[in-house]
């Protein structure tokens, strides 16, 4: 038995969802966090909704970043709290948007460029999760489920929201920058100009 917190973060704000399904905002302290699925028998996996039918692009939010963190206690260990210390993202699309960048990551960025050549050392177990400037590159092999948006996602969170993420993120795969897999992209090739193409798109909308 126990508890399940639900905390997101939208921009400097942070929110907890509580047990009637509305989201809060929260200070972060622990005196003040509640619990979204409050005396739970916790099973090894827990399948809820986070969000639903909720209109952030109709409200000026396009092209923001949600962060979520799930986290839980349980009555067999008495004030240990246990969180997950990886965020999910979310980035909010524009209301009827046609997700140009969404369509070239699909056609000309995932296959050719994440699964062959980033997810080597940009995965969870890969040698780029040690390093603090790419840590959040952690891609998902197209085995997993949902792995196309979520690679989407995380791609564009980093290139929208590291410092100088869109200069990084085309320039160390050409090694111009610190780079510990060296040289995967050649600037005037067709992959190199699909992926500068893919971030413009980015920065545009």
């Amino acid at each position: 038995m126990g508890n399940i917190y639900l905390v997101v973060v939208l921009g400097e704000q942070m929110y907890i969802r509580i047990e009637s399904g509305e989201f809060v905002l929260w200070d972060g302290s622990l005196e003040t966090l509640a619990a979204a699925f409050p005396g739970k028998t916790l099973q090894a996996i827990e399948a809820f909704s986070v969000l639903e039918d909720v209109p952030f692009g109709a409200v000026g939010l396009a092209g923001a970043s949600l962060f979520i963190y799930l986290a839980y206690d349980s009555v067999a260990t008495a004030g240990e709290l246990y969180y997950s210390g990886t965020p999910l993202s979310l980035e909010i699309a524009a209301e009827g948007a046609t997700g140009t960048s969404y369509q070239l990551f699909t056609d000309n960025i995932s296959t050719p460029i994440i699964q062959t050549r980033c997810i080597i050392c940009h995965s969870s177990t890969g040698i780029a999760s040690a390093t603090v400037s790419t840590s959040q590159l952690q891609y998902l092999a197209a085995t997993e489920p949902d792995f196309l948006q979520s690679n989407y996602n995380i791609l564009v969170n980093y290139i929208r929201n590291a410092t100088d993420g869109s200069e990084l993120i085309l320039a160390k795969p050409q090694d111009m920058e610190a780079h510990l897999g060296a040289v995967q992209l050649v600037e005037g090739t067709d992959e190199f100009e699909a992926f500068e193409a893919f971030v413009n798109a980015v920065l545009s909308e």
